[in-house]
C-alpha cells in the first residue's frame, strides 16, 4: 500500500466496479419488486441554501412502510456536522418510519439507480440537470426539493 499506483494496478479491476454497480440497481430492483416506491435525492450539504432537511423530515413525517428515500453523496466532503445532524434526524422517528438509505454515489454510475427509481427529487446541482435530462423520457416522477411538502401531497 506504499505505493498507491502499484497497489491499484494489482487490485483494481473495471469488472469489479461494474460489479458493485449491478449489485446496487439490483438491491434497488428487488425492493421494487417487493413493493417498495424508490425516491432518489442527491443530498445538497455543500449549498448556501441545502434542501435536505425539508425533504428528509417531510418523508419521515408522511412517508409510509412501503417507501424509500434513497440519499446520494459524493464522499465525505469534510461535512462530518451535517452527517451527524441527517443521523439525528432519521434517528428521532424511529423504527416505524420509512426507510432512509445513503448511497456513496462518487464512483458509481448514476444511470444504474435512476433506472430503478420511482421519483426523482431535484435540487439547484448541476448533476440534477443532468439526470433530469436522462429521466425525461422515462415514467419516473420528477419532484423540485423546494416545493416538496408531503404533507399536501406525498412525493409518491
Amino acid at each position: 500500500m506504499k505505493d498507491v499506483v502499484k497497489s491499484c494496478d494489482k487490485y483494481y479491476s473495471p469488472e469489479m466496479e461494474a460489479r458493485i454497480e449491478n449489485q446496487t440497481g439490483s438491491q434497488l430492483a428487488e425492493l421494487r419488486c417487493d413493493g417498495y416506491k424508490i425516491s432518489y435525492f442527491r443530498l445538497d450539504f455543500s449549498q448556501t441554501k441545502p434542501s435536505w432537511q425539508k425533504v428528509v423530515k417531510s418523508f419521515l413525517e408522511y412517508g409510509d412502510k412501503k417507501q424509500l428515500l434513497l440519499l446520494g453523496f459524493v464522499g465525505t466532503h469534510n461535512n462530518d456536522s451535517r452527517q451527524a445532524e441527517l443521523l439525528e434526524l432519521v434517528n428521532r422517528y424511529g423504527d416505524d418510519a420509512p426507510a432512509v438509505v445513503c448511497c456513496d454515489i462518487e464512483n458509481k454510475d448514476i444511470k444504474c439507480i435512476l433506472q430503478n427509481i420511482d421519483c426523482y427529487i431535484s435540487g439547484c446541482q448541476v448533476e440534477d440537470s443532468e439526470a433530469i435530462d436522462l429521466l425525461s423520457e422515462t415514467d419516473v416522477r420528477i419532484v423540485y426539493a423546494g416545493d416538496v411538502n408531503i404533507g399536501e401531497s406525498k412525493i409518491i
